[in-house]
């Protein structure tokens, strides 16, 4: 979806099904290898009410995609306002928008690759996802995919 000045204000189907494919879909909440924050869902660590996951938590299919629905809705509107008047195409919200579900939208707001894609820096942004690769410290396979994809999208590839 987009304003009609052209810019993204919502996730695309293509955006939501590659951040559905990385997150993954979990029904009992768990503890991901990038930390040591209760996870469920697709990815989520919070609940739509603000309560934080707590291990043995579950839920249901549809209450996954409910809460994915939810999350996805507000971090669109965050980043809308980080995005400000910055030129962005779909696919570049998108992938920040993925990224910024993964690593958190706090993140993403004080991060140099956001800073670059505010300069109208697209290419030195999307050589910033790979910054994001990294969890206690050492590169995670699984991440280093995930920003492989997220920079190929931003940069209009799909």
């Amino acid at each position: 979806m987009t304003l009609s000045n052209d810019r993204p204000v919502a996730l695309s189907a293509a955006g939501r099904a590659m951040l559905m494919r990385f997150e993954g879909l979990r029904l009992v909440a768990y503890t991901p290898v990038a930390g040591d924050v209760p996870t469920i869902g697709w990815g989520a660590t919070r609940y739509a009410d603000g309560r934080p996951v707590r291990l043995g938590d579950r839920c249901s299919r549809a209450d996954a995609d409910a809460l994915l629905a939810a999350t996805v809705a507000r971090d669109a509107t965050a980043l809308v306002a980080l995005l400000g008047d910055t030129a962005t195409t779909q696919a570049q919200f998108d992938a920040l928008l993925c990224l910024g579900y993964n690593i958190g939208m706090h993140a993403l707001a004080g991060s140099t690759l956001l800073a670059a894609h505010r300069a109208g820096q697209p290419a030195a942004a999307a050589g910033h996802f790979a910054d994001w690769r990294f969890a206690g410290g050492h590169a995670v396979a699984g991440l280093t995919a995930r920003r492989a994809a997220e920079a190929f999208l931003y940069r209009g590839q799909s």
